[in-house]
């Protein structure tokens, strides 16, 4: 039997240890703007598919290796009447960009046409977002 020297075995331990350390610091952080009955919904939607995937969360874009920005522009709104209910249906387009720490794009986006009242958008922001948030999330340590 050998005896190995602890500096060796830190050293091996740290190189073994390495990419889940990594992986772990790695931060993304969601910041969005628009329409809060859309954006609200989407953000968290983000958050919890990028905390499931690994990533550790932050409020300040600026310390983040990726961010998710959501911008929803609302392009129109008209008036629904249902069994003596109105309400207001709103037209807007969705986008989410995937940028890196230095603010440069990662891959195209999404960009989905949505339409939504403030009963609906909770399920219409599921429904955007469904299946298409692989890429855009990513795996933390990974560019």
């Amino acid at each position: 039997m050998s005896i190995v020297p602890a500096r060796r075995v830190a050293a091996a331990l740290a190189l073994f240890l390495a990419p889940a350390l990594s992986a772990q610091a790695a931060q993304l952080a969601v910041i969005g703007e628009g329409d809060p009955a859309l954006v609200i919904p989407v953000v968290q939607a983000l958050e919890e598919q990028a905390a499931a995937a690994g990533w550790t969360l932050t409020e300040s874009p600026d310390a983040a290796d990726r961010v998710l920005r959501v911008e929803v522009d609302v392009v129109g709104r008209s008036e629904l009447q249902s069994h003596r209910r109105f309400d207001t249906q709103t037209v807007a387009q969705l986008r989410v960009r995937a940028l890196d720490g230095d603010g440069r794009p990662l891959g195209a986006g999404l960009r989905q046409g949505v339409r939504y009242t403030a009963q609906t958008a909770d399920a219409e922001a599921a429904r955007a977002l469904d299946g298409r948030t692989g890429e855009l999330i990513g795996v933390p340590g990974a560019r």
